[in-house]
């Protein structure tokens, strides 16, 4: 099966936020930081507000609280930013020629093949199919390039792989 992809880099960003930001940890975080936040807000609107028992110090809480909810997020944005400009696969058009063998990608200045026992693990979401090399590396297809039959094909292949623990597809 051949699939052909040119992945954006606003749409690669929106993938990389996704993954962060469905993990539990990253959801507490972000929850803890709104609330520091708002409560430190409180602090400063009604100062007889019921922490100030304790003699906080609202100027240090209300910057944790922006350093969490806003700060974080911009510097993920310009990383995930950078990392997409210097990568050299991310913006190229990419066509992979996957097998029940593994995949093979074949991009406008490089070419790379994986045996599906070098796969660390293969994951559907709602809009891309993203097959791991390891942890931190995975190659992205995005399924708007797909017809529902080119999805259907891929999953078939995709869960005949013995190899691979990690496969996670959508119903």
């Amino acid at each position: 099966m051949k699939v052909t992809t040119h992945i954006e880099r606003l749409k690669y960003i929106k993938l990389n936020f996704y993954l962060l930001y469905r993990k539990a940890w990253m959801i507490i975080l972000t929850v803890w930081g709104f609330l520091v936040f708002i409560d430190s807000a409180l602090f400063f609107l009604f100062p007889c507000w019921a922490s100030n028992a304790a003699g906080k110090t609202a100027s240090a809480d209300i910057f944790v609280g922006i350093v969490i909810i806003i700060l974080l997020p911009v510097r993920y944005y310009f990383a995930l930013r950078t990392a997409y400009n210097k990568s050299l696969r991310a913006h190229e058009k990419i066509e992979y020629d996957i097998t029940d063998k593994g995949i093979i990608g074949i991009g406008e200045t490089w070419r790379m093949e994986i045996d599906w026992s070098k796969t660390y693990k293969i994951e559907e979401t709602k809009n891309w199919f993203l097959i791991y090399e390891n942890p931190r590396s995975k190659i992205i297809i995005p399924k708007e390039t797909m017809t529902v039959d080119d999805i259907k094909i891929l999953k078939t292949i995709l869960v005949n792989i013995k190899t691979i623990k990690g496969v996670k597809l959508l119903s």
